[in-house]
């Protein structure tokens, strides 16, 4: 196989998140992971998504003996060690003795050597490794004068008995007193403590403070005993020449032994170093154990960890920096980790970067067959399993999966393979981006994940207690082939923004890429969620595939989402874990905005019009209850809360044309388009609130909703309940005419309008009431002043298209008299002089009809036909009766008596119907369906 033949990857698949990474690492390790004369960096690769594999193609390599050879012979991980964890080797262990000098035990036995040999002490006896003098008591006459003389030096003579064999003897030891060792263990327990020696453990036998801790705490061990000793007042001896290794930083009457621990040199770094023949390795090992002491005492989350964090990668070989950026994210920001590599191993105590290398070490052992397993798919034989703890957390969780039967737990040992993990890892490395954004959106100097983001859904670990919010990853889709510098600078540049944000939750970023497209060359995007399950370790589960393609509904989407988040009234909701809850005494809001979160993202996948009106109603559903919530309102903010914004889209007919042949909806965006604060003939504007106004007690105050603050009460308009469509609609269209007494028409006037046939189903009862009260409550967020008008595409109108003997004699008159009562005028004069007049006053129809009982309902329809014999109504007779009476007035307009046939359905229903805003095209049924025909000659 030459290079113009890609290999094709059967072990890569894109809906698989270690798999996805692993593609990534793959092209990264044949690139930049091996020495120079190894690499090849115009190695190309890309997705063929049709065979559900990554395509590989190197000149170098080119076919798939010599890629096998590659990884099994030449790969090098990238050398990256996390230096802020001191397991798996990054310090070794150290063995810590610390010993009192305040006597000199081999002076004293040159000066009484007389007297010790007698009381049994041999010429060839040594003193012990902690220089104390031991030997058995020959002569106890002697054992008096030993104790005095001992003390008279400085020393202490203290003896036991020991029975060996049913004989009894007495062992003497002379040594050091251990008074300021006593002393030294009380003043300073805490700094011991920090060390590792336990505060309730005694000094041990030989008179020896003994305790194990880590190497690189060797200093502070030395600096401790200085400053004891500097703090003595009674002078300091050097320490005796007695073959020991002594760490004596000032004279003083304590010295420490330091001895290395044997079992640290089986550790998981020390295993690596002493195979490893890579400097850059060996370089990065060195360092860590460098800066580890520091790393550890500042604390990698408080506030000065940035700049250590930067001083320690400024020492970083450059071939490590980005590896180190792609890590240093989970040390700076306190919640919301990035998923692939878990913050300091909380999430399941699981440390990433010591398996990585154990993984390294396991995979060393067999490294040809664990590559055609990884690469190629190929089983892997009996013997070569693997035996590393944890396998695949977090890029591989199937692998260890285990449940509960009721008996016992039952592990699913599933086949995995060790370079699996390590390429799984360099493609993580490789997702940093140049993008200034972490895991939340929170803006921070180092590493940047510029696909990942913070999904809906909470995060719960296997006692049900939050944790964070899930996050969402975008695993980059590219089908022509490219080169790992290509795609690093894709990754690099990539940057999914709306308009004035940063995108911050997944559904920001599926809004981007289907609005706007990504310029980094990508096709598409994979998703991986990340969850608990069962434990505290991200469970991974794959999520949505999304194309990187402009629609235009996306695009209308996008529009409306604008204002929202502009006005940041989703930022209102913001989560807080558990703890935060305790300390700020504020509770976590994000459980109101996750249902929008999901319909918006819902909607970003399938831009359909029923998913815009899903999102507009979730949207809706919240801003009322914020509306009419106190106790909510507090605890967004103290009471200072921001609203849903009107909405202001130029073109919702497109956005929404596939709900346009839907009656429901048809009435609900006439209701929901009635304006309010139509402006005067005398230049004021009208008091009433746009539609909006009348459902929740909100005042329209330029380009946002307020809820006007004491002594200022609310909107009284605010008469919905959203139990009873049709009791609702007849309160909105008894305030809002009352509400508009002086203005000079009633402020029941839609930009939009529904068909006469529509509504007559509605009077019937035939729609669903519930659905057209939800659509009402959506569609009013709205801005209607500033939308293109409605128009009706799935119907054309004539004067004979409506059966007008079909239409009720009550909704005809009642809705004749709004239809003249709103007609506009022709002059300034015209409107000042019907103004003024009372003839086409409509108060008291609509208090009639809105009282909904058939007796009412009657005096209504009379009151309206007498009204309409007034002032008459437009001549619906054609153009030719039309130029010989432009109006029908008096004897043309019907005549009824009190016994109309109204009953208790109707009557309940009417002024609901007459509230919603008729196009003009169906007036001329209803002008026909209350006058008497005429003569056309």
């Amino acid at each position: 196989m030459t290079a113009s033949h890609p290999i094709p990857l059967f072990g890569c698949r894109h809906d698989v998140l270690g798999h996805a990474l692993k593609a990534i690492g793959i092209l990264r390790a044949i690139s930049a992971c091996a020495a120079l004369e190894d690499r090849d960096p115009d190695a190309e690769g890309w997705w063929s998504l049709d065979d559900a594999a990554f395509m590989i193609r190197s000149s170098r390599y080119p076919d798939a003996a010599s890629l096998v050879k590659f990884f099994a012979e030449k790969y090098q991980p990238t050398p990256i060690i996390a230096a802020w964890n001191k397991s798996g080797g990054v310090t070794n262990k150290i063995e810590v003795a610390i010993l009192c000098l305040s006597g000199d035990v081999s002076q004293f036995r040159a000066d009484h050597e007389a007297m010790l040999e007698a009381s049994g002490l041999k010429k060839t006896k040594k003193l012990s490794k902690v220089g104390a003098l031991k030997f058995a008591l020959s002569d106890a006459a002697h054992l008096d004068d030993l104790k005095k003389q001992a003390t008279v030096a400085g020393l202490v003579c203290s003896y036991k008995e020991k029975r060996t064999r049913g004989k009894v003897t007495t062992e003497v030891t002379i040594a050091s007193t251990v008074e300021p060792l006593e002393r030294f263990r009380r003043e300073q327990s805490v700094p011991l403590a920090e060390l590792g020696f336990s505060v309730t453990k005694n000094l041990s036998n030989d008179g020896q403070l003994k305790f194990s801790t880590n190497s690189s705490n060797r200093s502070n061990v030395e600096r401790l005993i200085a400053d004891f000793n500097a703090s003595l007042s009674d002078g300091s001896r050097d320490a005796g020449s007695d073959g020991n290794t002594k760490s004596q930083t000032s004279n003083g009457p304590l010295y420490a032994e330091i001895s290395a621990k044997e079992s640290g040199t089986d550790g998981t770094l020390p295993k690596i170093e002493r195979m490893s023949m890579d400097p850059v390795l060996l370089r990065c090992l060195a360092l860590a154990r460098e800066w580890v002491n520091e790393l550890q005492t500042q604390g990698a989350l408080r506030n000065d960890s940035i700049n250590i964090l930067a001083q320690y990668r400024d020492n970083l070989p450059t071939q490590v920096t980005e590896a180190f950026d792609a890590i240093s994210i989970c040390h700076l920001i306190r919640r919301n980790d990035n998923p692939l590599f878990v913050n300091r191993g909380q999430q399941g105590r699981t440390d990433v970067f010591r398996m990585n290398w154990e993984h390294f070490i396991e995979f060393r052992n067999a490294p040809d067959v664990f590559t055609q397993s990884s690469l190629f798919g190929e089983r892997i034989t009996t013997g070569h399993t693997g035996s590393v703890k944890g396998k695949g957390t977090p890029f591989f969780p199937d692998v260890i999966k285990s449940y509960n039967q009721g008996l016992d737990w039952v592990t699913e040992d599933l086949p995995f393979c060790p370079l699996d993990y390590l390429l799984a890892v360099e493609g993580a490395f490789a997702m940093r981006g140049s993008v200034s954004k972490s895991l939340g959106a929170r803006s921070q100097a180092y590493a940047a994940f510029p696909f990942v983001f913070e999904g809906p859904e909470s995060m719960t670990d296997d006692q049900g207690d939050v944790t964070g919010l899930g996050a969402s990853l975008w695993f980059p889709i590219w089908t022509r082939p490219a080169t790992f510098g290509e795609l690093h600078s894709f990754i690099l540049d990539s940057q999914a923004r709306l308009p004035k944000k940063d995108c911050r939750f997944s559904s920001d970023f599926i809004r981007a890429i289907r609005s706007q497209g990504v310029d980094a060359g990508f096709t598409a995007f994979q998703e991986f969620r990340f969850k608990m399950k069962g434990a505290r370790i991200p469970w991974a589960v794959t999520g949505q595939f999304v194309t990187c393609s402009t629609t235009t509904s996306a695009s209308l989407l996008n529009e409306f989402l604008a204002p929202v988040d502009a006005s940041g009234f989703l930022n209102q909701f913001r989560f807080r874990t558990p703890r935060e809850v305790k300390r700020d005494r504020k509770p976590d809001l994000h459980p109101y905005r996750a249902p929008i979160l999901e319909a918006i993202e819902t909607a970003a996948v399938e831009p359909s019009s029923t998913k815009i009106i899903d999102v507009l109603s979730k949207l809706a559903t919240l801003n009322t209850q914020l509306a009419q919530s106190k106790a909510l309102r507090e605890k967004v903010s103290g009471g200072r809360v921001t609203f849903v914004p009107p909405l202001r889209c130029d073109d919702w007919s497109s956005a929404l044309q596939d709900l346009q042949v839907d009656p429901e909806f048809e009435i609900a965006w006439a209701l929901a388009s009635i304006c309010g604060h139509e402006k005067q003939p005398d230049g004021t504007s009208s008091q009433v609130e746009p539609f909006l106004g009348s459902l929740i007690p909100l005042r329209r105050l330029g380009e946002k909703w307020v809820l006007p603050e004491m002594p200022d009460p609310p909107s009284p308009q605010a008469v919905w309940t959203g139990i009873d469509l049709a009791r609702d609609l007849s309160s909105v269209l008894a305030r809002r005419v009352l509400d508009s007494a002086k203005d000079f028409r009633p402020a029941i006037v839609g930009t939009c309008t529904a068909q006469l046939t529509s509504i007559l189903r509605f009077l019937q009862g035939e729609l669903d009431d519930r659905r057209i009260a939800r659509l009402v409550e959506a569609l009013s967020l709205i801005d209607w002043r500033y939308s293109a008008a409605h128009t009706v595409v799935n119907k054309s109108f004539s004067d004979e298209e409506v059966d007008w003997d079909s239409v009720p004699i009550a909704y005809a008159a009642a809705r004749s008299l709004i239809e003249v009562a709103c007609e506009k005028r022709r002059t300034e004069a015209a409107e000042i002089e019907d103004r003024s007049g009372p003839r086409t006053k409509v108060q008291r129809t609509v208090a009639l009809l809105s009282r909904q009982e058939p007796r009412l309902a009657a005096l209504a329809t009379t009151d309206a036909l007498r009204r309409l014999a007034i002032v008459g109504v437009p001549n619906p007779y054609g153009e030719e009766s039309r130029r010989e009476k432009p109006k029908l007035s008096g004897r043309d307009v019907v005549l009824v008596d009190g016994s109309l046939g109204i009953d208790v359905d109707l009557a309940r229903r009417l002024a609901a119907a007459v509230l919603i805003p008729l196009d003009r095209r169906d007036r001329w049924s209803l002008f026909r369906s209350i006058t008497l025909p005429q003569n056309n000659r």
